[in-house]
């Protein structure tokens, strides 16, 4: 994992961001294990990005834009998963509310064609968790929420960091987190210096959005916006 990675953090993100020797020292207690056999779902907008070989854009956890190489693409990405098949949908934004209407969702152009990819364990997962008591202890909660996402990336920057010093000892590839898009529920991103051998641990079947029961109950769903007035 390339742990010399760095990108200046702005005044008012590193503000609010513990110290990372803290962040060591409670993530060294903070690791939990998805047993083998457990089922993962990941929504794709295309085959190609099923488990993509490289991203030239990041989400929720980054790294930050500041890190971008100078042919576009990042020196890392996580590969983001969920632990059933409606976080993935709405964390993988086939759906989404929508703004003007409260109380409507809509499906996302071209979700009905998008793939959702599930990913079978065929060997324990190690992950730290950044949830729960962890995030309370660290204070992190509210950050972890903030639609905005700048300071999840620089966390993410820290976590990769973190994971890197880590890993001999824990044995962990990647974050488990909770759900901003469907609360209660949790999150997985995967660090893409693990994906090569992670790809071999998983059995993977993929199935088209739109020919899926779960795609026609949404289709259905009283709160589906069908036609905007």
């Amino acid at each position: 994992m390339m742990s010399s990675i760095s990108s200046e953090m702005p005044a008012n993100v590193a503000e609010q961001m513990p110290p990372r020797s803290l962040v060591m020292d409670v993530m060294a207690s903070s690791v939990c294990t998805l047993r083998r056999g457990t089922l993962l779902s990941r929504a794709a907008w295309s085959a190609a990005s099923a488990i993509p070989e490289f991203v030239t854009q990041t989400y929720r956890w980054g790294p930050p834009a500041s890190s971008r190489h100078a042919i576009g693409r990042f020196p890392f990405y996580w590969l983001y998963v969920a632990e059933d098949i409606h976080t993935a949908i709405w964390e993988g934004r086939f759906c989404e509310k929508v703004q003007r209407y409260p109380g409507f969702f809509k499906f996302n152009n071209g979700a009905e064609d998008g793939l959702l990819v599930n990913l079978r364990l065929e060997a324990d997962l190690k992950l730290f968790e950044i949830g729960g008591q962890t995030a309370a202890r660290l204070g992190i909660y509210d950050q972890l929420s903030d639609p905005d996402h700048r300071w999840c990336k620089y966390f993410g920057l820290e976590m990769h960091h973190v994971m890197s010093a880590l890993f001999d000892e824990t044995g962990a590839i990647g974050i488990r987190y909770p759900s901003r898009r469907l609360r209660n529920h949790s999150a997985i991103a995967i660090h893409s210096s693990h994906l090569a051998w992670w790809k071999k641990s998983v059995t993977i079947e993929t199935a088209r959005f739109g020919d899926l029961p779960v795609y026609r109950e949404l289709f259905n769903d009283p709160c589906r916006l069908k036609q905007a007035p």
